[in-house]
């Protein structure tokens, strides 16, 4: 949170937060640092693989051609049915819209409006975004259409009064990928 060149949430925040984090690895390891980025990430815009390269990070599962698909059950056969069935847990920051100041409160935020919607709705994959335009909460898992009218009530009064913002600014929708990036480019 020190680093500005990641609080100011340009497009490629990951970058410098890697950088960071694998320098700080680096730090106290004396030894190879490897990653769990896996051949699905590289569908995605992932501005930190360049600062994994830059720090000589390794990656076994994409080294070994290996998806998240397989290493749900390859997690399954080794007999750790619990870790195979997590759903993605995806920086917190990639909620926040490009552009818009990362801090520590508002990170808070969208955490606490995602643990409770998880309460409210067990095992969901979802994800709390705050855009210039307001707050949208995606749902990958379940189906938007599989929540009822009752919980979308509940969900949207707890996130008016968590964020203290206005009904009116908060939407719901179907989750899509990287929805919180202005514009994608390569790093």
């Amino acid at each position: 949170m020190r680093d500005k060149n990641y609080t100011s949430n340009p497009i490629n925040r990951c970058f410098y937060c890697k950088t960071n984090l694998y320098s700080s690895i680096g730090s106290k390891l004396n030894g190879q640092i490897l990653s769990g980025a896996n051949l699905d990430d590289l569908q995605d815009f992932r501005p930190g693989l360049k600062a994994a390269e830059n720090s000589f990070v390794r990656h076994p599962f994409i080294e070994s051609q290996i998806g998240k698909k397989e290493i749900r059950v390859l997690a399954n056969t080794l007999g750790l049915k619990d870790i195979s069935e997590l759903p993605a847990s995806p920086c917190l920051s990639s909620r926040i819209q490009t552009g818009i100041n990362i801090t520590s409160d508002l990170l808070k935020k969208i955490d606490r409006v995602e643990r409770k919607i998880k309460n409210v709705v067990p095992n969901a994959d979802v994800r709390c975004r705050w855009l210039n335009k307001g707050i949208t909460i995606e749902f990958n898992k379940p189906n938007l259409e599989q929540i009822n009218d009752k919980y979308k009530t509940q969900i949207i009064n707890f996130t008016e009064e968590i964020f203290k913002i206005s009904k009116n600014l908060i939407t719901m929708k179907k989750y899509k990928m990287g929805s919180a990036f202005i514009k994608k480019q390569r790093v």
